[in-house]
């Protein structure tokens, strides 16, 4: 008795990957690229922020927190006197370990440049405004539609 193999013919096999490079002609242009890159952003600029203030407490030095379209930087502000603190210079001196680089994001995206994200952190982790007082109300920091919230007083991080 013959056993018959049963399987996909060559025709069903042409059909299918036929479908499946017309859907994907359609699909793939729109796709939203933007969105991701956004995202991304987002996620590196709170782990930047994140990471700033650990370092400011960890030094026991002021930490500055500079987040736009071009990136996400983190530099030495000074400290307390008494304190063996770097001190500020023009170009951003804190270095991200895992690429080697200054900048601690990818590349903010055009159509939304994040606002906001500016400020600084003190030897025990409280946010600072520019005249080095301790922040009074949370600073929202906006990239795109999402927005990092950093808390008053404690400094936490967060997304709102």
């Amino acid at each position: 008795m013959l056993q018959r193999i049963r399987g996909f013919s060559l025709i069903e096999l042409v059909a299918v990957i036929v479908l499946a490079g017309i859907l994907s002609a359609f699909i793939i242009p729109r796709l939203n690229v933007t969105s991701f890159e956004e995202s991304g952003f987002f996620i590196q600029a709170l782990a930047a922020i994140r990471h700033a203030q650990k370092t400011a407490i960890a030094s026991g030095c002021i930490v500055m927190v500079n987040i736009d379209a071009a990136g996400c930087t983190l530099d030495w502000s000074g400290g307390p006197a008494g304190a063996t603190c770097p001190v500020f210079t023009a170009a951003p001196d804190i270095i991200n370990l895992a690429t080697g680089d200054t900048d601690f994001c990818l590349s903010g995206t055009a159509a939304a440049p994040p606002l906001g994200g500016s400020f600084r952190f003190d030897p025990i982790g409280r946010p600072l405004d520019n005249t080095d007082t301790v922040l009074s109300v949370a600073q929202d920091i906006v990239i795109g539609s999402r927005t990092i919230r950093v808390e008053a007083e404690t400094g936490y991080p967060h997304e709102i």
